[in-house]
């Protein structure tokens, strides 16, 4: 359900080296198990 509303992934646009993010926006990861897991995040850099 959680992957089906909030989706597995994102799309950040980068400038400068840094995420172009509009005045309120924020990227953050949100752990919804109740049991702890190992994760791994990847990041992917295309140019």
């Amino acid at each position: 359900m959680q992957a089906t509303t909030l989706g597995p992934s994102i799309t950040v646009p980068v400038g400068d080296g840094d995420p172009i993010l509009g005045t309120w926006q924020q990227i953050f990861h949100l752990e919804c198990d109740v049991k702890p897991r190992e994760r791994t995040i990847v990041v992917t850099v295309q140019d």
